[in-house]
This record gives structure tokens, C-alpha cells and sequence, in this order.
């Protein structure tokens, strides 16, 4: 059934990605960080990854200005915090989702 305010914007070849040799990628979630209150993923400090143990981890700068710091009482001051390390856990997959990228004028999943 054609919709006329759904109109076809673009025609893509979808192409299936079969050689990923070497090609690692993650899928990163926070199930317990409400949307709103999304991680200043553009800002972190530092990026490590663990291939053998299948762990990263993220160093992300705390907002000390936000009314949310409690960074006001002298123990906090003292330690210093000005970051938060995320650190991931593997988990199996159970989605049947897939990820794509535009690439050269095509869909490559």
C-alpha cells in the first residue's frame, strides 16, 4: 500500500559485508543511565580496550559545575574526583538487529 507523505527519498544497493577479517565492532549500551542523562561520549579522556578479556573501558570527565556534583563537601575535594571509568561486560547476543553503514553511495550491512 503506497503512502503519499511516505515518498521514496533514495535508492541504495545493499551489500553484505563478507570480509571482516581483522574488523572488530562493538555495540555500546547503558541499560541503567536514564536517556536524559545521556554520557559526554564526545569528551572522554581515555579509551581502553582488552581484546583477550573482551572488555573496554572509558574514562568520562564528571560535569563539576552541574548542581548534581556533590563535590562541595571537603572528603569529595580531597579525592579529587573529576572522572568516571565505565567499564563493559560481554554479554551474549540475542538480537537478530544488524548494523550498517553508508559507504560509497551504498548500504553495507
Amino acid at each position: 500500500e503506497d503512502d503519499e507523505d511516505d515518498v521514496v527519498v533514495r535508492e541504495l544497493d545493499v551489500y553484505l559485508a563478507t570480509d571482516t577479517a581483522g574488523a572488530q565492532l562493538g555495540l555500546l549500551s547503558c541499560p541503567l543511565r536514564p536517556p536524559w542523562r545521556k554520557y559526554p561520549y564526545e569528551d572522554l579522556e581515555a579509551v581502553r580496550m582488552k581484546p583477550n578479556a573482551r572488555r573496554l573501558e572509558m574514562d568520562v570527565p564528571l560535569d563539576t559545575t552541574s548542581a548534581n556534583y556533590a563535590g562541595d563537601d571537603e572528603a569529595h575535594a580531597a579525592r579529587g574526583v573529576q572522572k568516571v571509568t565505565l567499564r563493559s561486560s560481554p554479554v551474549e547476543a540475542k538480537t537478530s538487529m544488524a548494523v550498517g553503514i553508508l559507504q560509497d553511495g551504498a548500504f553495507v550491512l
